[in-house]
């Protein structure tokens, strides 16, 4: 294993561009550092640089990867690892949830996904139909959290229950969000209760 420590300001290029050992598989960037890493999930996150693009790049064996606050975009990262199954990111745009939703449409190795969104204070019909999508069409997916306190609570459950009706392989799944009193949960526990292969469910309001 592994472990860097040097602040981003002390990364030269020339570190940036060379080819990362294969053996690299579990990845975790946060403040400000690269850290190789044995274990996931990985809970220590902070700011990750720009500067980081070329490594992004060339690393190309990861089976799980976190990121927390990425100043780029976290496609470089799925691109270029076409077998990894553990992601936890942490996303503060809208559009950002919108595009990882997408992807893991058509995703196939990707099995946990954390996302922690508390920065993101709008959920939007785009959002849930791309969620419902994800949850309808990915047939990997076995973990699924996604956190935040901000979000129309009312739109998430909507579309979480419709996805969650139309998947047959979710094993996991932990939502935390605010709770609202005019939200009605009983189709959301119909659709977790039918969802056979549901066997962990956390919900904190």
């Amino acid at each position: 294993a592994v472990k860097l420590n040097i602040p981003i300001e002390g990364i030269l290029p020339s570190l940036c561009i060379i080819p990362v050992n294969e053996s690299l598989t579990a990845l975790n960037i946060s403040n400000g550092t690269v850290h190789d890493i044995i274990t996931y999930p990985v809970k220590k996150t902070e700011t990750l640089s720009p500067g980081l693009e070329n490594i992004g790049r060339n690393i190309t064996n990861l089976k799980s990867l976190s990121l927390y606050k990425p100043l780029m975009p976290f496609i470089i990262y799925l691109d270029s690892n076409p077998f990894l199954q553990h992601l936890d990111i942490v996303l503060e745009r809208e559009g950002s949830l919108n595009e990882l939703f997408n992807i893991l449409s058509s995703n196939r190795t990707v099995i946990a996904v954390r996302i922690n969104c508390q920065d993101i204070g709008l959920f939007h019909d785009e959002v849930g139909k791309s969620l419902q999508l994800m949850l309808s069409s990915n047939k990997s997916l076995q973990c699924l959290e996604i956190i935040s306190q901000k979000f129309n609570c009312t739109l998430l459950i909507k579309y979480l229950t419709t996805g969650l009706r139309r998947n047959n392989t979710l094993q996991e799944l932990n939502v935390k969000i605010e709770f609202s009193e005019n939200i009605n949960l009983k189709e959301f526990f119909e659709a977790t209760d039918n969802l056979k292969s549901l066997t962990v469910l956390f919900y904190t309001w």
